[in-house]
């Protein structure tokens, strides 16, 4: 019975020290949000509309992301241009729900997420193989674009 007990005593403290670690780090990720009006714009236009996106393709826009900020003021979202194949996208800091988008070069639907909560267990998402381009918008933004959905070519203006 001793053994059991100091293993759960031990993996409660894991936890709650992860917990902290993570909470800590999006903190971090808060105070540093990078200003989205300094990047350059795109429009990216879908079927039924189109979205103002800022474009993140230098190594420091993309480490940033979104990360720190609470809510998007003069862009829909974030276009990440990826200078070499991505096997995953990270979430920390984000502080809000997303749509996802994964685009190859031909500016094609790979795979859409939707409403993706950032937190513990979404700190990574996969990206499937050929991404060229990553759109990131708050939850519910892609709608405006109208349908997408894997096989979908966007374009931009």
């Amino acid at each position: 019975m001793g053994l059991l007990w100091w293993t759960v005593v031990l993996l409660a403290v894991l936890c709650l020290a992860g917990i902290a670690l993570y909470q800590a780090l999006k903190f971090i990720a808060s105070r540093d949000a990078q200003n989205l009006d300094a990047l350059p714009h795109r429009t990216v236009v879908g079927p039924a509309g189109s979205l103002k996106l800022a474009v993140a393709e230098t190594t420091d826009s993309l480490s940033k992301g979104l990360s720190g900020h609470q809510k998007l003021k003069n862009v829909h979202g974030l276009l990440l241009v990826l200078p070499r194949k991505a096997t995953s996208l990270t979430l920390l800091g984000v502080q809000f729900p997303l749509d996802v988008v994964w685009l190859d070069a031909q500016n094609r639907v790979l795979k859409v997420a939707y409403d993706v909560k950032p937190g513990f267990g979404t700190l990574r998402l996969p990206s499937p193989a050929r991404t060229a381009a990553v759109i990131e918008v708050p939850a519910l933004k892609l709608r405006k674009l109208g349908a997408i959905e894997p096989g979908t070519t966007l374009s931009w203006k």
